[in-house]
């Protein structure tokens, strides 16, 4: 008896690792169609690929191009395999939303180590809730948790949740500043992964530093300085990619070259650039957080105690609200530049709401049946999950058929 029921679980065992490989090889092929399609971010962005001659002057080229590290990828691809450009484009995408749903795959299991794969994937297909009689688009006016059409933003994603874990593990435990040798190269690691996410793309260290900022000083605070030095460890891994974050914004906006190429300037104009695609900022904003928000007030209700991960992934939210409500480019308002550091805090905050969510359902398994299923709160979140799954495969669809992301 013992042996039949090991062979079960060793069959069971593969057959979510057969899953796993299936979810992958899906989101290749759906950032591969996304990336061949006429209408989307990848035409413009292929058109600031490096020629040879960047080789040899990268600050020129960066000059021109504040975040090359996608367009890097993508012409060593095309130079290295010898295939189109735009195919290199799709191939390079694709890789790096497997290598992100790979991290959250690990991210997951220490929450649900068979479904993993299935709670990776969902957090990558979900899309803001669809009111046509509201917006027509699904994602202007409102963003999404997820994009498929903007190469920069998947450039930045696998190194965006790894910095926020590997952050938050660093705030875990206090240590003093003796243990920096032993931690050298943690520290290293987490230097080097903040500098590749700024060179990807700076709307990511937009929200972090300001939400990592407020949280250590919270968190140094409330322990009465115990946690000082972990905040310090934080401060030295931010050095070298808050230089390169200057250095992007010198170059952006007040080198020689952007001047000449008419260079957008900033100003701050309340909800200016939100208002360009949405009827009401406030109900988009519903729309595109009403799972992580149901969860918020769940756990508000139930008085349950919050997680750093979790506190943390919010404070992005906030500096990313805040920063897409006030700053606007004038001379192209509706782009929205400052609305990616958004984009990627909704990302966070529905992986911190399903991580939530795995451990309040496998709390409510553990009780009776009859009391699991009048759990009015949990079928309410769980709704309005699959209603996010269910638009987000729509959209998916009408970006690859119809080259439609709007």
């Amino acid at each position: 008896m013992p042996e039949i029921i090991s062979e079960k679980n060793e069959i069971t065992a593969r057959g979510y690792i057969y899953l796993k490989y299936i979810f992958a090889i899906l989101i290749f092929i759906i950032t591969f169609c996304c990336a061949l399609c006429p209408k989307t971010d990848f035409v413009g962005h292929l058109k600031w690929l490096p020629r040879k001659e960047d080789i040899f002057h990268p600050l020129g080229y960066f000059s021109k191009n504040a975040e090359p590290l996608w367009h890097w990828c993508v012409k060593l691809c095309h130079w290295i395999f010898r295939i189109p450009i735009n195919y290199s484009s799709a191939v390079v995408s694709g890789f790096l939303n497997i290598v992100a749903f790979e991290i959250l795959c690990k991210l997951f299991s220490k929450y649900t180590r068979n479904f993993a794969s299935v709670i990776s994937f969902i957090s990558m297909i979900v899309a803001p809730l669809y009111i046509p009689w509201f917006n027509s688009h699904i994602y202007l006016g409102q963003g999404s948790p997820n994009v498929w059409h903007n190469p920069t933003t998947l450039m930045v994603r696998p190194f965006a949740i790894l910095v926020a874990i590997k952050a938050m593990e660093v705030m875990e435990d206090p240590f003093t500043f003796k243990d920096f040798k032993s931690r050298l190269k943690t520290l290293a690691y987490l230097a080097v992964l903040v500098a590749f996410s700024a060179i990807a793309k700076p709307s990511f260290i937009q929200i972090f530093f300001p939400a990592i900022f407020v949280f250590c000083v919270v968190k140094v605070l409330v322990s009465k300085w115990k946690y000082f030095p972990n905040a310090v460890f934080l401060l030295v891994c931010s050095l070298p990619s808050l230089c390169i974050f200057i250095l992007q914004f010198l170059l952006s906006f007040f080198s020689n070259n952007a001047i000449q190429n008419g260079s957008p300037n900033i100003a701050i104009k309340f909800l200016y650039a939100m208002k360009i695609w949405s009827p009401n900022p406030f109900i988009s904003q519903i729309l595109v957080i009403a799972f992580p928000l149901s969860v918020l007030v769940s756990k508000i209700v139930k008085k349950e105690k919050f997680l750093n991960f979790y506190v943390f992934t919010w404070l992005m939210y906030v500096v990313g609200l805040v920063e897409a409500a006030l700053l606007v480019e004038p001379s192209r308002p509706s782009h929205g530049n400052f609305g990616w550091g958004l984009i990627l805090a909704n990302m966070f905050i529905f992986i911190s709401a399903l991580q939530e969510y795995i451990a309040w359902h496998k709390q409510c398994c553990q009780t009776d049946k009859d009391k699991r299923l009048t759990n009015i709160s949990l079928n309410v979140c769980t709704f309005i999950l699959l209603c996010h799954i269910f638009v987000g495969i729509v959209w998916v669809c009408r970006i690859i058929f119809l080259s439609d992301y709007h």
